[in-house]
């Protein structure tokens, strides 16, 4: 066999290598799970200041980070004030709002590390990179989980939203598709192949928006819940806030992913009308932001999933629980 026969060969199998590496890569990208920080719902919400792990859950308070399995669990970890809260791969990423840093920390508060420093939204962590916005560069970024590779200037698929590094083209795709139906879209977020959506009614009394499901490809939603303020979804569960008997009094619901299996959870009694409220979820404990008429006043309260005990988080974050 000549030379140039055998360099004609090498040449030929490791381009059939390469393109099986390529191939093998780019199938295995396309097919790998999605590890996220956070969850949309939290997200949504405007509650990711709380995360969880399989075990703990953290919440960033008004003075610190906080971890633990039930709400007498909870400890502080960290100082600071701290928003956008992640959990990836046994560390916690967070935004540190007095120093305008992205922070990294083991799951303990020890180990911190500044990973960037700038006025930005977010951060969220999504597989083994963090995206976030530089507010005065009005761009948006990535980089590696340990701040250590280049940052990586990106286009978002759709929107200036935090919710965007956390759901398929298609998904909005299919929203969009329901926006030109018709469907006053408030929120949305997704499970169990289908899109869940928040539409607003015409009452312009709080709580006036419908919960409904849609199947992808289906024409027609189907009803979940009426008159309710925010939802949040979270394993195969969806948990929601709607009125009691007056506007003081919030009741915290849960059901299944098809609307079944209702049950109320607590109800919180509140000295004022509510406004508006979110509920974010971590493993055993839902964290509530309510703002209260007619001030909007902000408050916060803490629930245990299976309990229905709730304490309100002070200022200075010690917990009062109702009389």
């Amino acid at each position: 066999m000549g030379r140039k026969k055998i360099i004609l060969i090498s040449i030929s199998l490791f381009l059939v290598v390469l393109v099986l590496v390529i191939t093998v890569l780019l199938y295995g990208n396309f097919i790998k799970e999605q590890k996220y920080g956070n969850t949309e719902g939290n997200i949504v919400n405007s509650l990711s200041h709380v995360t969880s792990d399989e075990k703990f859950t953290y919440i960033a308070l008004y003075t610190g980070i906080y971890r633990g399995t039930d709400i007498s669990s909870l400890r502080k970890i960290a100082d600071g004030d701290y928003s956008d809260l992640n959990y990836m791969e046994g560390k916690l990423f967070a935004y540190n709002i007095e120093s305008d840093e992205i922070i990294s920390m083991k799951i303990d508060g020890t180990e911190k590390e500044v990973l960037y420093k700038g006025n930005i939204l977010g951060p969220w962590v999504v597989n083994n990179n963090i995206f976030f916005k530089d507010i005065e560069k009005s761009s948006y970024f990535k980089m590696k989980m340990n701040g250590s590779s280049f940052l990586i200037k990106i286009k978002p698929k759709w929107g200036a939203e935090e919710q965007w590094v956390y759901t398929e083209l298609k998904d909005r795709d299919y929203e969009y598709d329901l926006l030109k139906r018709g469907c006053n879209i408030e929120e949305s977020q997704h499970a169990d192949g289908a899109v869940y959506v928040i539409e607003q009614l015409d009452d312009k009394t709080p709580p006036n928006r419908e919960l409904y499901r849609y199947e992808y490809g289906a024409d027609e939603g189907v009803l979940l819940a009426e008159d309710i303020f925010r939802f949040n979804i979270s394993e195969d569960k969806i948990y929601y806030l709607a009125s009691g008997e007056n506007k003081s009094e919030l009741c915290v619901m849960r059901m299944g992913l098809d609307g079944s299996q209702k049950e109320e959870i607590t109800k919180i009694l509140l000295d004022e009308p509510v406004n508006a409220a979110g509920v974010g979820v971590g493993q055993e404990i839902l964290c509530l932001s309510i703002a209260l008429e007619p001030d909007l006043n902000h408050v916060l309260f803490l629930v245990d999933i299976e309990t229905g005990e709730y304490v309100q988080v002070m200022k200075d974050d010690t917990f009062v629980s109702p009389e």
